[in-house]
């Protein structure tokens, strides 16, 4: 976790196919949880992006992505034939983010979407992007099913 590339990219490069087998884009109200991650107000609308990938033919990632609806219309997203990310990496200004890691055991949905039961244990990151000024332009909810797919933490010290 190094560098900010799509998970199509990542599995390649460990020589692993990865496909998008489901999607659902649309508008929505943002939840009090959403509002205060994306620091909008409630019920403001907000794009919704579900994306399910699979690795291998396993479904293997559930991105829940939220994004402000002028950066992303859901129109324009339906349209692009490029996952969301490389979007955003090249046309907003997009310079970081911030993750918190931790590992839960998937509830209904994420059951649902990855193929497993519920209460498995599976690898989440709620991933907050923003610009070089701080600007939040969106927050990614991220479950991974840890048996198919692993990630490698690179730390560094810091420069003095």
């Amino acid at each position: 976790l190094e560098r900010l590339e799509p998970i199509r990219e990542m599995a390649k490069k460990a020589g692993l196919d990865s496909q998008l087998i489901e999607q659902d884009i649309s508008s929505i109200k943002a939840s009090p949880e959403l509002a205060e991650a994306m620091s909008v107000p409630v019920g403001q609308i907000v794009t919704s992006n579900k994306i399910v990938e699979a690795v291998d033919g396993k479904p293997t990632f559930y991105f829940a992505n939220y994004s402000r609806p002028y950066l992303f219309p859901p129109d324009a997203i339906r349209k692009s034939s490029r996952p969301q990310f490389e979007v955003m990496l090249e046309s907003t200004g997009y310079s970081y983010t911030l993750a918190e890691l931790f590992a839960i055991g998937a509830d209904e949905e994420v059951a649902e979407k990855l193929q497993i039961d519920v209460g498995t244990p599976v690898f989440h990151m709620i991933e907050t992007h923003l610009t070089s000024t701080s600007e939040i332009l969106g927050v990614s909810y991220v479950y991974s099913v840890t048996d198919h797919f692993r990630f490698y933490v690179i730390r560094r010290p810091m420069s003095k």
